[in-house]
């Protein structure tokens, strides 16, 4: 992914900069945390105090605009963005990866497994019905 900073305006009051972006993809668009980490990366921010607001994209490109805003500091997010967008960002931040799949041998156990343990009941019930 590539982007090209076309508009950064500086707002003091409220310890952030509103960048404006476009970028440059291949395939699907970038996710919003994808977009952070390149916006982080291009203005030299932590990728911690970038919020990424939309990445809007230009029918049938792989080009888009985003918009985000870079925090001069934790504590400035903290008080102005949403607890919302907040708990949204740091999800992603947190979340692990994927556990590796089993191997195809034991997914075929455990499916034999299974299928036993549903058969064992069904031939209960047959067995009670015809003693009555």
């Amino acid at each position: 992914m590539e982007i090209t900073i076309t508009k950064k305006e500086d707002r003091p009051l409220l310890r952030r900069s509103e960048v404006t972006a476009q970028i440059s993809f291949e395939g699907a668009t970038p996710t919003k945390h994808e977009a952070a980490a390149a916006v982080a990366k291009a203005t030299g921010a932590k990728k911690e105090l970038v919020i990424v607001r939309s990445i809007t994209t230009h029918y049938g490109t792989t080009t888009g605009t985003l918009k985000a805003c870079v925090y001069k500091d934790a504590q400035a997010l903290e008080e102005l963005e949403l607890e919302s967008m907040r708990k949204r960002h740091a999800a992603k931040e947190a979340e692990k990866p994927a556990p590796a799949e089993k191997n195809p041998a034991e997914k075929k156990e455990e499916t034999e497994e299974k299928e036993e343990t549903q058969e064992e009941p069904a031939e209960k019930q047959t067995d009670s019905k015809e003693g009555d």
